[in-house]
């Protein structure tokens, strides 16, 4: 009986049969499964709610535009020097005898920012590198908001002590507007500090994640859920 039982010990201190590890890393698999799974929704459910904060800003500026009879602007912050507000701080302006008028600034959810327009001067690294750079639309053009051109980028304080250059969607007093085109909204995380001086300090992506919205020459806003509606 003793060395039975010692037999018996033995067989149970010899470890995971083929079938007990077989399960576990079922299981594991699983949950890994579901992690990632969670994760991407976390990261739609973000690019959303930018998304509707976005429209509700331009419809913002264009309605301002209409009742006041004067023109009104939506504006994002493009200076890079600002790693929490670059491309995530928006505003709204509307424009008055003695100069613009801030109506409401608001920020989009932290790992979300607006891709940039074609801008001459974007910083290294913002749009990614290797495939991840592929910011490319189905017709071959470069994904970018076409409705914040280069041009139309301005220096002004909105709501800090010292000015910043934000990217302006302006609206004309009948609500339209000659910047029609798209607004893209994508992931973004932030570089860790020890990035060189001239690298972006976030990076965008993956691409193939991107909403936004598009805007007519109406300044109505339509949403885009797609990289493949853009």
């Amino acid at each position: 009986m003793r060395v039975a039982e010692r037999r018996i010990s033995r067989g149970e201190a010899s470890g995971f049969s083929l079938l007990e590890v077989v399960v576990v890393l079922g299981l594991i698999g699983v949950l890994a499964a579901l992690l990632c799974g969670q994760l991407r929704d976390q990261s739609g459910a973000a690019l959303r709610s930018g998304q509707a904060t976005l429209a509700g800003l331009v419809l913002l500026a264009r309605t301002q535009a209409q009742a006041a009879g004067r023109p009104a602007r939506l504006l994002v912050q493009a200076d890079a020097g600002a790693a929490d507000r670059f491309l995530r701080c928006l505003a709204v302006q509307a424009q008055e005898t003695a100069g613009w008028r801030t109506l409401a600034v608001a920020r989009l959810p932290a790992e979300v920012r607006v891709v940039p327009g074609d801008f001459p001067d974007l910083p290294a690294g913002l749009m990614g590198t290797g495939e991840s750079a592929d910011w490319r639309r189905a017709d071959g053009s470069r994904l970018r908001s076409s409705a914040l051109p280069a041009g139309q980028r301005v220096l002004v304080a909105v709501d800090t002590p010292d000015p910043e250059y934000w990217a302006t969607c302006t609206f004309s007093p009948a609500g339209t507007t000659f910047q029609s085109g798209d607004l893209v909204l994508a992931s973004a995380r932030l570089r860790p500090p020890s990035a060189g001086s001239g690298d972006s300090p976030v990076v965008l992506g993956p691409p193939d994640t991107v909403r936004g919205l598009s805007l007519s020459a109406y300044g109505v806003p339509a949403p885009i859920d797609s990289r493949e509606g853009f």
